[in-house]
């Protein structure tokens, strides 16, 4: 669970390449970043950009809706 404003950061960051999302459970074929090895065990994790940003519109709207 985090908050808003560090989920927020957190997909943007993802956007820029900043950060890798580890990938736990459907990993097969999915390349090994160094990322991704900071935060998981397997090190296995992409950058989705089309997810990260439909979720950072969910994240805004919800935000704008809640004001």
């Amino acid at each position: 669970k985090l908050p808003l404003i560090k989920a927020k950061r957190y997909l943007e960051d993802v956007l820029a390449h900043k950060q890798a999302i580890p990938f736990r459970r459907f990993c097969r074929g999915v390349g090994r970043t160094a990322q991704a090895k900071n935060r998981h065990s397997n090190g296995q994790g992409r950058w989705p950009a089309k997810s990260a940003k439909f979720i950072l519109d969910l994240l805004k709207n919800a935000e704008s809706n809640a004001e």
